[in-house]
């Protein structure tokens, strides 16, 4: 598999950072309907809702963004950033 996570196409087991990678044909059969719905197949992965914010927080084996500043975990639809 190849993954461009750190904007480079490189081989997964190349990879020097987390990466849970769920395929098309897994989503349809365990039916995920949101990011929530995740957490079931990506171990270590929440989602929470956050106070006053229109999205959720996802952090990763603890792993959380904090409230300014670069951040901790990133969410890819599609090949797309999310907001």
């Amino acid at each position: 598999m190849v993954v461009t996570a750190r904007k480079v196409e490189t081989k997964l087991i190349d990879t020097p950072i987390s990466v849970g990678v769920v395929d098309a044909s897994t989503i349809e059969s365990a039916r995920v309907t949101s990011l929530e719905d995740l957490t079931r197949l990506v171990p270590g992965l929440e989602v929470r809702e956050t106070f006053g914010r229109s999205r959720s927080a996802v952090a990763i084996r603890g792993i959380s963004p904090g409230l300014v500043g670069d951040p901790t975990v990133r969410v890819f639809t599609d090949g797309f950033l999310e907001p």
